[in-house]
């Protein structure tokens, strides 16, 4: 979500943002010109900033429907989005790569993204974490290729697309491992994992026969 909003800033918007607690992140944001408050009761002040002519709320799956937040954007007839589907508009003119898998997306993204900004290419990169040598989870080089994260929690990862003029259909350019297991993060920073369960691979039934032993 911190790249999302380092990227709506860097398009001259305004940002508000909501978290649990500060983190070196928030303080980040904030230095940025965010604005990022702590507190689930929403202030008149936070309040009178917001108009739904004019604003566009970004969740996940991670903010409850309860959540006073998410009830007022509801209520007060909002334009909301979830972050996949939002993440999906805005790299859906590039050349979008995601990088799918159990282990090692954000590692994977990262080295990607290093290469082609190293490379002097035109590329913005979503990352899962900060890598060092930007000190950031966002890279902005031009817009030609996107770099993300391909995440499977809620099927997001369905919402994006490859509508490159060069590329022979509209699929995704994935790098994927086996998935057994995906995480979302919210700007909550809480974390929802869920399990893809794997059947047992079986040999076909003669393939079985044939390799039985007989004992006499």
């Amino acid at each position: 979500m911190s790249a999302l909003a380092r990227y709506v800033l860097a398009q001259g918007h305004k940002v508000l943002g909501y978290d649990k607690v500060p983190s070196v992140i928030t303080e980040s944001l904030i230095n940025s010109g965010a604005v990022i408050t702590f507190d689930s009761v929403l202030s008149p002040e936070l309040l009178s900033a917001m108009d739904p002519k004019d604003t566009l709320v970004i969740w996940t799956p991670a903010i409850k429907s309860d959540h006073p937040w998410k009830q007022y954007f509801d209520q007060e007839g909002f334009c909301m989005e979830k972050r996949a589907v939002f993440l999906a508009r805005i790299t859906a003119h590039t050349r979008c790569l995601a990088i799918a898998g159990t282990h090692g997306k954000t590692t994977t993204s990262s080295i990607l993204a290093h290469i082609l900004a190293a490379a002097r290419s035109s590329v913005t990169a979503f990352l899962g974490g900060i890598a060092q040598n930007y000190q950031s989870n966002f890279v902005s080089q031009g817009n030609d290729f996107t770099v993300v994260e391909a995440d499977e929690f809620d099927r997001s990862f369905l919402h994006l697309t490859n509508t490159n003029n060069n590329s022979n259909n509209n699929k995704t350019t994935s790098t994927a491992k086996t998935t057994t297991n995906a995480t979302a993060t919210a700007a909550t920073q809480t974390t929802t994992t869920t399990t893809t369960k794997h059947q047992k691979h079986q040999q076909p039934q003669k393939q079985q026969n044939k390799n039985k032993r007989h004992l006499k």
